[in-house]
Order: C-alpha cells, then sequence, then structure tokens
C-alpha cells in the first residue's frame, strides 16, 4: 500500500512544530507537505494528488 500525501496547512510556528512533533511520534510513512497559509494551500492542491489534509485545528482546541 502506497503511503498518502498529507497537506499540513499552518501559520503559527509553534502549532506547526507542535504538530509535526505529535505526527513524528505515531511514526506515520506519509509524505507531508506544508503550507503556511490559505494561498499557498491552494496553490499546491492545483497542482497535487493530494489525498489528507490537517487544516488549523489545533487552534480551535485551545480554551
Amino acid at each position: 500500500m502506497n503511503p498518502k500525501n498529507i497537506l499540513l496547512v499552518e501559520d503559527n510556528p509553534a502549532d506547526l512544530k507542535m504538530t509535526l512533533y505529535a505526527l513524528s511520534c505515531v511514526e506515520i510513512a506519509n509524505h507531508i507537505q506544508i503550507a503556511r497559509d490559505g494561498v499557498e494551500a491552494l496553490e499546491y492542491l492545483k497542482t497535487s494528488s493530494t489525498q489528507s489534509r490537517i487544516w488549523d485545528c489545533i487552534g480551535c482546541c485551545r480554551t
């Protein structure tokens, strides 16, 4: 089975670091493409076959 590409969209450097750390802890074999904002993400999506996306999901979990 081929690993799926993951597009990680995050504009906050601390959240990006935390997300990459969390993904490394579960030892995923997927390639992670990073976009720093929505424009960069949409440009990437126009030319890619990325099947999975992680949008700014950490910020919504903060209290």
